[in-house]
């Protein structure tokens, strides 16, 4: 369990920085809100296994509702987030299929897709 923490924090860490590295056009800033998201779904996966490892003992972060209901809160979030990012990125990748020669603009994708 605490690998597959490591490697996807670590994966997830090292493909933010590749993508960062890149020419920032709106492909690469999409992969960068991905891979920063993605780290923090693995984030918040931590103190799940914790508490199941634990024999379901709450611990800290379960043990309050103030912060049950705040890791609620940004793991709905960032799942929610996961999927509209992943939209944006066809929306992005179809709109260059369709208009090869027309620059991408950031807002006109976003506005398409919210």
């Amino acid at each position: 369990f605490l690998a597959c923490f490591i490697v996807g924090i670590l994966g997830n860490v090292i493909s933010f920085l590749y993508f960062r590295s890149r020419k920032q056009d709106l492909s690469a800033r999409i992969y960068e809100l991905i891979t920063l998201n993605d780290a923090i779904l693995c984030a918040c996966v931590l103190p799940v296994g914790r508490v199941y490892l634990n024999n379901r003992t709450p611990g800290i972060i379960f043990g309050t509702t103030w912060s049950c209901l705040t890791w609620a809160y940004t793991w709905n979030s960032n799942c929610r987030l996961s999927v509209f990012l992943v939209v944006v990125l066809c929306v992005s990748r179809t709109w260059c299929l369709l208009r090869p020669f027309t620059p991408q603009n950031s807002r006109l994708c976003v506005d398409t897709t919210a």
